[in-house]
């Protein structure tokens, strides 16, 4: 691919979304003429390319075009899947033919099964919701863009040694999801992104940081050159760490590092771990959650949206909803098989969640800091000592000290402990910076009380 030619100049969303609904079809008559009771069908294709720059030099490129389908056949309650990159007639029969053969051999479950029919969106549901923004960018304008980020950086400080890689990456892929109920729906989608990461060194040693972007829409991505500058501010501030005090002080989660600390709740919501017993949220729907001023809303449909989707993973319609009302749960996030297990309803979060937001009072986060006094400001997280059974969490942090409303200094090798029941009824602010990266949008936020130590 030269540097001159459009990343998506070959990828017609139109086009594929046929394609991919033929060959969904066509696996659907292969599947009913091999006896199968039920046939769901997964095809996707996706284009996009990758480069990286390195000391002002194009280091790497990669382009990568990938087309697959899965498929899943029902012998009554009995399930078999499979799935190939072979999409020629024969790569697909003898796809439809595995998934048969498995669905024969293996013991029935009386949870499997498609969703009833009348839980996939209705024909005049299935709107463009605006997720497919094709630019006209080159591996030039990309290669253009890294080098900005990078030159950018290395001039915030002599302090900043080198840059450890600046890279850009396009994308653009269609998925077809399709049953012999009739459904078959389309999504298609465009992501942009751009990371660079530096290296600093004073007296004391030395630290590294990052800072990235990514979005739908390439007009929506943050100035190369701000993000470079933004990287390597990062990367000055941590240099010459220390120990802050142990004890029970509190900590907040800068924003970036906030969305983690929430998608641990959403792990523990949801359906598979509900259902084996694997969350401290088991048998919890309707109690206190949260602090009575805060709610959280799940936004499937906006237009636009970082996660939007009309439909999940098992064909069913996506639908506004509250997880958490007034501190209150309110849901499980339910697939199909989830929700039988349960003896509940799907909820429309086969595979995940969409567009979350929160409604709550927001603070500046100099007030959160005024607030809260003296504490701990996480801007990194390390470690996976997180037990969603037992609630209980320790991992180590980096990040700042902070005392009388001010950051103090920077500190690093520190462990952060509590159980995540407490923590999450100890959330005392929202702040009013919210990630926007993703289709959870998250200020930063302060939870009371936590223990801090050093590793």
């Amino acid at each position: 691919m030269s540097k001159k030619q459009t990343i998506f100049e070959q990828f017609d969303k139109d086009e594929t979304a046929r394609r991919l609904q033929a060959m969904a079809e066509q696996v659907l008559a292969l599947a009913r003429r091999a006896g199968a009771t039920a046939c769901e069908v997964h095809a996707g294709e996706s284009q996009g390319a990758q480069i990286e720059v390195r000391k002002g030099d194009l280091e790497t490129v990669e382009f990568n075009r990938d087309t697959g389908i899965s498929v899943t056949c029902y012998s009554g309650q009995r399930k078999g899947s499979s799935s190939t990159t072979d999409m020629t007639a024969e790569g697909l029969r003898l796809a439809v033919e595995s998934a048969t053969t498995i669905a024969r051999a293996v013991e029935a479950d009386p949870y499997a099964g498609l969703p009833e029919p009348s839980l996939h969106p209705a024909p005049q549901e299935l709107q463009d919701l605006d997720l497919f923004r094709p630019v006209a960018w080159t591996l030039g304008d990309m290669e253009a863009r890294a080098k900005a980020a990078e030159s950018a950086g290395l001039a915030v400080s002599p302090l900043i040694q080198q840059c450890e890689g600046a890279s850009v990456s396009v994308s653009a892929s269609v998925r077809v999801v399709a049953n012999s109920q009739g459904f078959c729906g389309t999504h298609a989608r465009t992501r942009y992104g751009t990371g660079v990461s530096f290296v600093a060194r004073d007296e004391a040693g030395m630290q590294r940081d990052y800072d990235f972007d990514q979005r739908i829409d390439a007009s929506s991505l943050l100035p190369a050159d701000q993000l470079g500058r933004r990287a390597a501010e990062k990367t000055v501030r941590r240099l010459g760490p220390r120990k802050p005090p142990q004890g029970n002080y509190p900590v907040i989660f800068e924003a970036s590092v906030a969305r983690g600390f929430w998608g641990h709740l959403l792990s523990a919501m949801s359906g598979s771990a509900i259902y084996r017993g694997s969350s401290f949220l088991c048998d919890r729907l309707g109690e206190t959650l949260l602090p009575d001023w805060l709610s959280w809303q799940e936004l499937p449909r906006l237009p636009g949206g970082q996660a939007s989707a009309l439909f999940d993973n098992d064909g069913v319609a996506t639908r506004e909803k509250w997880l958490v009302k007034d501190g209150q749960l309110q849901t499980y996030l339910l697939s199909c098989y989830a929700a039988r297990k349960l003896g509940m309803q799907p909820t429309g979060n086969a595979g995940g969640s969409f567009n979350l937001r929160f409604h709550a009072p927001k603070v500046s986060v100099p007030a959160m800091l005024e607030q809260a006094g003296t504490g701990l400001w996480v801007t990194e997280l390390m470690g996976q000592g997180v037990n969603l059974v037992t609630g209980d969490y320790s991992r180590g942090a980096s990040g700042f000290w902070f005392e009388n409303g001010e950051l103090a200094y920077p500190v690093a090798e520190v462990t952060i402990a509590g159980r995540l029941q407490e923590m999450y009824l100890g959330v005392e602010a929202l702040g009013d910076d919210v990630d926007t990266r993703s289709g959870l949008h998250t200020g930063s936020v302060c939870v009371q009380g936590m223990t801090i130590g050093s590793r």
